[in-house]
């Protein structure tokens, strides 16, 4: 019983690391596209809405966007 009662206390940790690590990486994530939409609005001098961003994008086909 006190085996089974460690297995499910090291179980709920690994799910609460994973939930802090997926926290993380949302934040992150977040903080990179505030970052990219501050810096585009400064680049083009006006306030950007999603509709302009992905104009903007179409109308560069010739750049070569990084492969994942």
């Amino acid at each position: 019983a006190e085996l089974a009662e460690m297995e499910r206390d090291v179980s709920d940790l690994k799910v609460a690391l994973r939930r802090e690590q997926n926290r993380k990486e949302r934040k992150a994530r977040a903080h990179r596209l505030i970052q990219l939409g501050a810096e585009m609005e400064r680049c083009m001098g006006c306030e950007l809405t999603v509709d302009d961003v992905r104009k903007i994008c179409e109308a560069v086909p010739f750049f070569a966007w990084p492969q994942r």
